[in-house]
């Protein structure tokens, strides 16, 4: 069954490096993964780099107008897509990853900022949030989990991972 994932928090709290371990944990099951991520994120150009030095080449690098739905389906039995940056994706794109895990059971776990230093919300990381409050309202296996992280400073700061089953 197909899920939908968007995996959020503050800079420099780990997100790339989680989705270096999702597709590394896919791969080792022989499953085929998909990295996603924003052309206008340019740090380490057709790669994800984490703090830590880790590194993954990207699959796909989406410009604002490339299908997502589209390019996904070019690739055969997909198990996951994992998107890096996704809050700089276009309204457009993320419901086309979307479909793409309703109509095709493909899981996608989607990693990024929710909002900027003024706490509003960047496009992808709004278009995710209306798509989960949507479905959250219309499916019965839906659950919100809260996860608290200390930072090196001592901060507290909140990641909030919501899983959708879609059926």
């Amino acid at each position: 069954m197909a899920k939908l994932h968007f995996k959020y928090g503050a800079m420099n709290s780990g997100k790339t490096d989680a989705l270096i371990k999702t597709a590394f944990n896919y791969e080792e099951r022989g499953l085929t993964v998909l990295v996603i991520k924003p052309g206008v994120d340019t740090k380490g150009k057709n790669k994800v780099v984490a703090r830590g030095g880790h590194e993954r080449r990207v699959d796909i690098l989406a410009g604002e107008t490339l299908d997502l739905e589209l390019e996904v389906a070019k690739t055969s039995n997909v198990a996951c897509v994992l998107v890096d940056e996704a809050q700089f994706l276009t309204d457009r794109q993320i419901s086309q990853l979307f479909n793409l895990a309703k109509n095709h059971d493909v899981s996608l776990i989607c990693y990024g900022l929710r909002a900027d230093f003024r706490n509003q919300l960047f496009p992808g990381s709004k278009r995710l949030s209306k798509l989960l409050t949507i479905s959250k309202s219309c499916r019965p296996c839906v659950f919100v989990v809260l996860k608290l992280n200390l930072i090196p400073e001592k901060l507290m700061t909140s990641t909030f991972l919501t899983v959708i089953n879609l059926r």
